[in-house]
């Protein structure tokens, strides 16, 4: 047996076991099955009233990939799951939210990435009232 021939079987052995556990390669990498915690919050927001006093909806769960979860009416799929960053597709379009609380109403957006100390930050997308949304990953 050559080192090519050797080495070729050394790369089967990952791959044969995935096939057989169910697992995708990429699991087996990186260990991308693990639930990762995640933290969604809704809050209601009023453009048109000074005193609003904003309810919050807080969802934990254990995100895992291709799972759903939904707050305040929203569904979020977990679209890829990995220790330091959790991407999200919402069930309808958002409007991007920055840290300060500005609305990008031009680029509505499903897809978030949230990562480690960077939550993924959406809103409804309205300039009179609706929900900000934020994905937070705990630790």
């Amino acid at each position: 047996m050559t080192i090519r021939h050797a080495a070729r079987g050394l790369v089967a052995v990952p791959l044969l076991t995935a096939a057989l556990t169910g697992c995708a390669v990429g699991d087996v990498l990186d260990g991308s099955d693990e639930p990762v915690a995640v933290t969604l919050e809704a809050s209601d927001w009023n453009g048109w009233d000074e005193d609003h006093e904003p309810s919050v909806e807080t969802v934990r769960v254990d995100a895992v990939e291709g799972d759903t979860a939904t707050i305040d009416g929203l569904t979020v799929t977990f679209t890829s799951v990995a220790p330091d960053e959790v991407e999200v597709r919402t069930s309808q379009d958002m409007a991007p939210r920055t840290e300060e609380g500005g609305l990008s109403l031009l680029d509505l957006e499903r897809d978030f990435t949230a990562t480690t100390g960077a939550p993924a930050l959406f809103s409804t997308a309205s300039t009179d009232s609706g929900t900000h949304y934020t994905v937070t990953i705990d630790g």
